[in-house]
């Protein structure tokens, strides 16, 4: 339905319903060459694999200072936190 569409709109359409067919096209999809058609890349999802990858995504540490702080946090009682944030002045 969408391919017949986008290609009648003069796009290039490709797909993946596989992690195969997805490396097969994403670095066509990604390239910085310029194409004489825009392209629409449509991937196929299961909802199992999606709700893992939000999840990954949502729960990425994205430094050491990061990781740091939150393993404190875990590890720490409400009132030293509390005397934490007095010293900072937060």
């Amino acid at each position: 339905l969408v391919k017949n569409y986008v290609e009648n709109l003069g796009f290039e359409y490709i797909s993946a319903s596989t992690k195969e067919e997805f490396k097969k096209y994403v670095d066509f999809f990604t390239s910085n060459d310029i194409y004489e058609k825009p392209i629409l890349f449509e991937v196929f999802t299961n909802s199992d694999d999606e709700s893992e990858a939000l999840h990954m995504i949502r729960n990425i540490k994205t430094s050491t200072k990061g990781i740091v702080k939150d393993k404190i946090r875990k590890i720490l009682p409400n009132n030293a936190k509390n005397e934490i944030k007095k010293i900072l002045g937060r």
